[in-house]
Order: structure tokens, then C-alpha cells, then sequence
């Protein structure tokens, strides 16, 4: 396998440390000013939004009856930035997939969409018992630049290159897709986030995919159209975040792919 094979669809963030100056001490990220009573009625609103979300894509798409898992966007206030690390919940298995560079959205992948541990966080940020002799509220700098939270759409998992090429629903291109997995993952984990693709691979006649165990994701290269990958993610759990493929990656399967011969004489992108 060539150098530089995989190339990384977004930055995974397993750990953030704040910087601390070399005289010592810590400067906090900026914060909105809130009315904390109203901001957090709001959000959770839109987290009983997310829970009605999912109850009623589970009553219109069929998903396979091991996706049983939510991957939820929670987006910051225009400006301001969330610190990522705190949304992830060991005790409660709420992880932490990806912070967006550029629209600083965090994707969390959690066991169910009530977000328990996220909810006692805002209710605690509204109590004026809990404020400290400094002014200070519990969970502040997480919960005040909060915005909003949705259950991860198409846009919220995709990568640059499939945004810039404005595909139609029945282009087929290769895809990268960076599922839940990898070799820090149990093999159990490994093994169900394969089971699915394999039963939505067989029921929807897809040609064969490629797969490479890293650190913390597993690759799978496939060969699909825009609406073939659309029904993939509506109907699994396991797929994090997707792109088209890099040349040197689509270049390299269609070498060495004995499944695509025919691919190989047309030089399909």
C-alpha cells in the first residue's frame, strides 16, 4: 500500500488541551451573553426536536435491526466555538466523531438521541442556585455557546471534495466512507459496523467494497451513486463521516481490484 494511501476526511478529536501561556495560567474562549433560563428552554426544545426526529424516521425508513445508535450535529453560536471534549460521555458510551474546522459543528455518536447527560448539563446551567461567588454557571463555556442540535444530516457528514463536485443522485463515483471502528475498537464493534454493510450490500445488489482498519475508523471504499450512498447512511449507524475519493485512492482500486475489470478498460472515475 502506497504512502499516503488514506488521507483524513476531517480532524477526529479524542483530546483538546487549552493553551496555557509560559508565565503560567489560562485565558477562557469568549462566551454569549444569555439569559439562562431562556436559553436553556430552548435547547431543550430542540433536543425533545431530536428525540421526535428520530421516533419518526424510525416509523418511515427502515433501518437494519442493528443500527441502534444516533449520530447528533450540536452546532455553535455564529462566532463562537464549543469545546468538544465535553460533550463526550464515558459512563453513558456518548462519543465524540468529529469537530468541522470551518463550521466548528461537533458530531457526537450516542447510544440513543435522549442526550441525558447534555440535558442535566443545560438544567444545571440554568439554576441560580449553582452560581459561583464569581458569576460563574455550571457548564458555561459548553452550554452558552450552544445553538442548536439535529440528528446528523447528509451535509453534516460530508467532505470537501463531494461538496466542490455537485454530484446528480445518479452519478457513481467511489466513495470513502470513515464508519465506526478501526483498530482501537473492540472487534466486536468492528464486527457489527460490517454486518450492517454487509446485509445492505447483499439486499441492495452493490457491488463489492474495500475496507482498511485504522487507528479509530474504519475505511470502506465503494463504488455507488449519490442515491445509493443516501440510502446506505438513512439505513445504518456506522457510517461517521463520507467523500468521494482521492485520485490516488480511486486510482489505486481500480488497479488492483480484480471485481472492476471493466471499470479498469473505461478508466470510470
Amino acid at each position: 500500500m502506497p504512502n499516503g494511501f488514506l488521507r483524513l476526511l476531517r480532524a477526529n478529536i479524542t483530546f483538546e488541551d487549552a493553551y496555557q501561556s509560559p508565565r503560567g495560567g489560562s485565558q477562557r474562549p469568549p462566551i454569549p451573553q444569555r439569559y439562562p433560563a431562556q436559553h436553556a428552554q430552548a435547547l431543550l426544545a430542540q433536543l425533545d426536536a431530536v428525540v421526535q426526529q428520530a421516533q419518526h424516521r424510525h416509523q418511515q425508513t427502515p433501518r437494519d435491526p442493528e443500527a441502534t445508535r444516533e449520530l447528533i450535529a450540536l452546532r455553535p453560536e455564529a462566532g463562537y466555538d464549543l469545546p468538544a471534549e465535553s460533550l463526550a460521555d464515558k459512563r453513558r458510551d456518548v462519543r465524540l466523531v468529529s469537530k468541522d474546522e470551518d463550521t466548528g459543528v461537533v458530531l457526537i455518536d450516542a447510544p440513543s438521541p435522549e442526550l441525558r447527560s447534555l440535558r442535566a448539563k443545560i438544567q444545571r446551567f440554568a439554576d441560580d442556585t449553582k452560581v459561583t461567588k464569581s458569576g460563574r454557571r455550571r457548564s458555561e463555556d459548553l452550554i452558552a455557546p450552544l445553538a442548536g442540535a439535529n440528528l446528523a444530516d447528509l451535509d453534516d457528514r460530508t467532505g470537501p471534495i463531494f461538496r466542490a463536485a455537485q454530484l446528480g443522485p445518479n452519478d457513481v463515483r467511489w466513495f470513502e466512507l470513515a464508519c465506526r471502528g478501526g483498530v482501537r475498537a473492540s472487534d466486536l464493534e468492528n464486527e457489527l459496523s460490517k454486518a450492517q454493510l454487509n446485509r445492505l450490500f447483499a439486499e441492495s445488489h452493490l457491488p463489492p467494497r474495500q475496507e482498511f482498519a485504522a487507528t479509530e475508523r474504519l475505511f470502506v471504499f465503494a463504488h455507488l451513486s449519490t442515491l445509493q450512498l443516501r440510502a446506505l447512511i438513512a439505513a445504518t449507524d456506522c457510517v461517521y463521516e463520507f467523500d468521494l475519493a482521492g485520485p490516488d485512492i480511486r486510482d489505486w482500486l481500480l488497479v488492483n481490484d480484480e471485481h472492476f475489470p471493466e471499470l479498469q478498460l473505461q478508466g470510470f472515475s
